[in-house]
Formats: structure tokens, C-alpha cells, sequence
């Protein structure tokens, strides 16, 4: 074989493998590039799920505290009006009592004393009623009672002294006590009053 054919062959040898390494190459190249998209869709669905995840975290929180500010302002809703509801009782209840004013203050000791308590006024029933009506009471049904005196510690009302203990007859318990009897009524109104 003469040169020029030998040489002739090694370039087309040289061309095919020439080819053949290019063509390696850009297949290589390929899957390198395939690669490389593929994760970088991994790593963007990862960041996408990361960033709802950061998303639905940060809404839940914010869900959370307007839930709990609404609570709150519920809370404190109701206990304005819970607070309406007693002022308006006390006038209510006052103002009841003031047209059998001496009658209801007796009815209610009655109804409370023992033989040999010691009946302590607020300063208004003290002004209003005083030690006679006391040694009245304890005369009418023999109860052997004695006039504590007025004391500042309740507003309106009676403290009784029964052996080491007081009994509250204050007109606040009075309307507490109501309160607490009728606590599922004051729920409903409140909720009304609430949502109106």
C-alpha cells in the first residue's frame, strides 16, 4: 500500500474517530445538561415546597393570633357587658327594695339570723334603720340580736356575726349570688348582646 493511501486511511482512521469523540462528547454534554435541569427542578420543587410549607406555617400563625385577638376581644366584650349587666341589676335591685325598703331589709335578716348574732349595717342602712331596728327585731322574735354597729366593709347591706364567723348579707352578694344562680341565662344574654 502505498503512503498516500496509508495516509488517506490514518486521517479518515483520524476523521471517524474524530467524529466519534465529538459526537461522544456532545452526548455527554446532553446528559450532563439533562442532569442538570433535572436537578435543578428538584432543587426548585424543593424550594417551591419549602416556601409553602414557610407559607402555610406563617398563615397558620397569623390565623392563630387574629383567632386569639378575636378571642380576647370577645372576652373583653363580654365582660363590659357582664359589668353593664351588674350596674344595671344594682339600680334595678335598688331601686325595687326602696319602695318596701324597710320591710325587704327586714324579710331578709329573718330569713338569715340566728339567736344571738350581732348585725353590722353599711353606713346608708345604718343612717336609714339604726340600733332600733335591730332591738325591734330581736324583740318581735325573741332572737336576743345586738347592733354590731356600721361597718365600711360592705357598701350597702349586712355583715351578720354568728360565733367566730360573718355572714355576707351585703346587697352585692345579693346580686352576685343572683348572677351565679342564673349563670346559663346571663351566658345567653351576653352571647346576645355580643353578637349584636
Amino acid at each position: 500500500m502505498p503512503i498516500e493511501d496509508i495516509l488517506r486511511k490514518i486521517e479518515e482512521d483520524a476523521e471517524i474517530r474524530k467524529k466519534s469523540i465529538i459526537e461522544e462528547a456532545h452526548l455527554e454534554a446532553e446528559r450532563r445538561v439533562e442532569n442538570a435541569e433535572r436537578e435543578v427542578r428538584k432543587r426548585m420543587q424543593l424550594l417551591r415546597e419549602e416556601a409553602k410549607s414557610k407559607i402555610e406555617l406563617e398563615s397558620q400563625r397569623y390565623l392563630a393570633e387574629a383567632r386569639l385577638q378575636g378571642k380576647t376581644l370577645l372576652s373583653e366584650a363580654k365582660y363590659r357587658l357582664l359589668e353593664e349587666l351588674r350596674k344595671a341589676l344594682k339600680k334595678a335591685f335598688f331601686e325595687k327594695i326602696e319602695e318596701v325598703y324597710s320591710q325587704w331589709c327586714k324579710k331578709l335578716l329573718l330569713e338569715n339570723v340566728q339567736e344571738g348574732d350581732e348585725i353590722f349595717m353599711a353606713p346608708e342602712e345604718a343612717n336609714r334603720l339604726g340600733r332600733d331596728f335591730v332591738e325591734a327585731l330581736s324583740t318581735e322574735k325573741s332572737l336576743k340580736l345586738s347592733f354590731g354597729g356600721t361597718t365600711e366593709k360592705v357598701e350597702r347591706g349586712f355583715l351578720i356575726r354568728r360565733g367566730g364567723c360573718f355572714v355576707n348579707l351585703s346587697f352585692e352578694s345579693i346580686i352576685e349570688d343572683f348572677l351565679r344562680r342564673n349563670e346559663q341565662l346571663v351566658a345567653q344574654l351576653l352571647a346576645q348582646g355580643v353578637a349584636q
